[in-house]
């Protein structure tokens, strides 16, 4: 059983190999890029349109209350013809911080103003940033899928050959190694050195021991590599 599944490992290390050189392989990267970057562009656009929504209230509030404010100190200019000193001095005084929160307000619309320059810069890379992705990935899905099609024939040969050898493996121990493949590990066989993980070189306790000369193998808490019996 543990020959088997050293030869095992030993053939699907030819897959894993395949599998490697696809992922790191020039046109899956900016094949995957691309399609990342595509499947963002709606929830920006979304959150886009939700902030420009937000500014234009805030914007409207704003010149809203500053004609009233225009309003008012011409109402007060009115006033200002009053023969009385005291009623004179308190338009004016008035009529000073109206026109103080006039220019705040001011202040405020031009913020607002330059976060919609900024807002409109950002959708137009956006819009830019997405044509190129596009782009993008249209020239390298078709790259990618053609590579992936060039090793198809390797990889289903390859798949025969485990599946005939998975024959002769215990079903427990080949789901713990393909437990443990699936987690991007390799290998994951490795012999026994003496009372020693194979791979870490930790020493086993003595349970361990006991459980890898009963079953043959055990799962090394330490690498959680699969140290398997010397026969």
């Amino acid at each position: 059983m543990i020959d088997n599944l050293l030869k095992y490992q030993e053939v699907d290390e030819r897959l894993k190999r395949i599998e490697d050189e696809l992922k790191s392989s020039d046109e899956r990267k900016k094949y995957g890029s691309a399609r990342k970057f595509l499947k963002t562009v709606d929830e920006k656009v979304e959150d886009m349109d939700k902030r420009a929504e937000q500014i234009n209230s805030v914007y409207d509030k704003l010149t809203s209350k500053a004609s009233e404010l225009s309003s008012a100190i011409e109402e007060y200019k009115i006033i200002e013809s009053s023969n009385s000193l005291d009623e004179l001095d308190y338009t004016k005084k008035r009529a000073k911080e109206l026109l103080n929160k006039i220019e705040e307000l001011k202040s405020e619309i031009a913020r607002i103003q330059d976060e919609v320059t900024s807002l409109c810069k950002a959708f137009r890379e956006l819009k830019l940033s997405t044509k190129k992705a596009k782009e993008q990935y249209d020239e390298f899905k078709p790259k990618y899928d053609e590579l992936k099609a060039s090793k198809e024939k390797e990889i289903a040969e390859i798949q025969k050959e485990l599946a005939s050898l998975a024959k002769n493996i215990d079903e427990k121990l080949l789901a713990e190694y393909k437990a443990l493949r699936d987690t991007g590990i390799f290998p994951i066989v490795y012999k026994q050195n003496g009372s020693h993980c194979g791979y870490c070189n930790m020493e086993l306790s003595m349970a361990h021991v006991s459980e890898l000369n009963e079953k043959k193998y055990i799962v090394c808490e330490t690498c959680h590599k699969i140290t398997v019996c010397q026969e």
